[in-house]
């Protein structure tokens, strides 16, 4: 998939993340009990896409969108009015989405080599956090705490994959 366009238009950033404005009007004007089955693509893509929603299928729309709010491309492009209600259509060029998601595939490509079984991820401020999905209800309960420790400034500053555990009720960090 390297190198091409997965939608034929930009992504836009809305309130809750990076949109493809085409694939949302198509989702959410249907069923969403099969959505992957809505769009017409090349085998390659359906077959790349599921590698997503494998990894990505186990969050709720509120933890994805918590996500990609951590994403430079989606921050830098997602702007208030004087009211402070989202201006909806702002775009987000693709060169932006691909660097930052080839940092990401990388990090993932990396960890993929030893065990990504039981392994899930989430972005905060560029850096891929990977921890074992067992542990998903407590990352989700931990998920301020995390935040808060992978953006201290003292902390990681030059890491962008950092590995996240828990062990009788302490979180654990590895780079």
């Amino acid at each position: 998939m390297q190198g091409k366009d997965l939608v034929n238009e930009e992504f836009e950033a809305w309130r809750d993340g990076p949109v493809s404005n085409t694939a949302y009007a198509q989702i959410s004007n249907d069923d969403r009990s099969s959505e992957m089955d809505k769009f017409d693509l090349y085998p390659e893509v359906n077959e790349f896409l599921q590698e997503i929603n494998d990894i990505f299928g186990i969050y709720s729309a509120n933890s994805l969108s918590r996500c990609s709010h951590q994403l430079n491309s989606w921050r830098n492009n997602f702007h208030t009015d004087t009211l402070g209600n989202p201006i909806k259509h702002t775009i987000i060029p693709n060169e932006q989405l691909e660097e930052e998601f080839q940092t990401i595939a990388d990090n993932l490509n990396y960890f993929y080599k030893y065990d990504s079984k039981n392994e899930s991820v989430c972005i905060i401020n560029d850096k891929t956090i990977i921890y074992n999905i067992i542990d998903a209800d407590l990352f989700e309960q931990n998920y301020y705490q995390i935040y808060n420790t992978v953006t201290n400034p003292d902390n990681f500053k030059n890491e962008d994959l950092i590995f996240v555990s828990f062990d009788n009720g302490e979180i654990h960090y590895e780079i």
